[in-house]
């Protein structure tokens, strides 16, 4: 896994992490501040080697090499450096703030990075792989989640959650492959009683949510095939969200549960390519919210 210091430009174009999982291009100004923000980055690793008592590397090797920086690192913004693969998707409400310069940070239990080799990386301490170009998602284990489930969601509406213990007994920063036969399109930490909310669009492109508790996803390991979690008939996957478990009864007229076997789940009442479509997903995102 590489964390690149350098500004690396894909097909003569700059692209930057933002916080979350959001891109955007810079442009003039903004590129040459960037290279200013990077140089003093390489600077800055120079002096950690050098403080730290690593070997001396090239700035060939800079670029190949970082795998852990110390607490007192810069606030400098994370290349996107012709990604491998698409991201992955993420809580759009529980906080993943990655570092200890960003506001509200608090300390995890330890991180997971998933990267495009379609493998997964537990660490108890900040890595820093974010930013390179083969990490396809980071998240945070928060100390109140720490014995609960990593949940992995695909295409096709299908999940799989996995207890966090099986991970932590496979070790640190070893590399463990996970199922990548059909495109993962979101993972999030989730405790025992929370619930997975699934939007995904019919036919004509209207969209329709169903939620899920967790206790009905079946339960694996980092390489097991996921499971359809329903047998009604829908077209495909728009998006997922951990559903906290305070927040549950809002969703009752989606609960699977409640659900006949031919019935997907309620509509959204907005369709997938709709100018409203953001909006009716961000407060159906932040109702899955219990502290809301």
């Amino acid at each position: 896994m590489h964390k690149s210091i350098k500004p690396v430009f894909y097909d003569g174009r700059l692209y930057v992490r933002q916080s979350g999982q959001s891109t955007r291009e810079y442009h003039g100004e903004a590129i040459d501040e960037f290279k200013r923000e990077r140089e003093e980055l390489r600077a800055e690793h120079r002096m950690r080697l050098a403080q730290y008592g690593d070997e001396e590397k090239t700035d060939e090797q800079e670029n190949t090499t970082i795998e852990t920086t110390p607490a007192q690192h810069p606030v400098v913004p994370a290349v996107i450096e012709e990604v491998n693969k698409p991201t992955i998707d993420t809580s759009h409400w529980r906080p993943n703030l990655l570092h200890d310069h960003e506001t509200g940070y608090v300390e995890p239990s330890g991180y997971l990075y998933f990267t495009g080799d379609d493998e997964l990386l537990y660490s108890h301490k900040d890595l820093w792989l974010d930013g390179g170009n083969d990490c396809r998602l980071a998240l945070t284990i928060p100390l109140d989640l720490a014995d609960g489930y990593l949940v992995m969601a695909y295409a096709g509406e299908k999940a799989v959650k996995i207890p966090l213990s099986e991970i932590y007994d496979r070790g640190e920063n070893n590399p463990m492959k996970h199922y990548a036969d059909e495109p993962v399109m979101f993972a999030a930490i989730a405790g025992r009683d929370d619930a997975l909310l699934c939007i995904a669009a019919d036919s004509t492109g209207s969209t329709w949510r169903r939620v899920t508790k967790l206790t009905a996803i079946e339960q694996g390991h980092v390489n097991s095939v996921p499971r359809r979690f329903h047998d009604a008939p829908i077209d495909h996957t728009v998006a997922y969200d951990i559903v906290g478990n305070g927040a549950i009864e809002r969703f009752a007229d989606c609960l699977s549960d409640k659900m006949g076997s031919k019935r997907f789940g309620f509509t959204m009442r907005v369709r997938e390519d709709a100018p409203q479509r953001d909006y009716r997903f961000n407060e159906t995102f932040k109702n899955c919210d219990p502290t809301v």
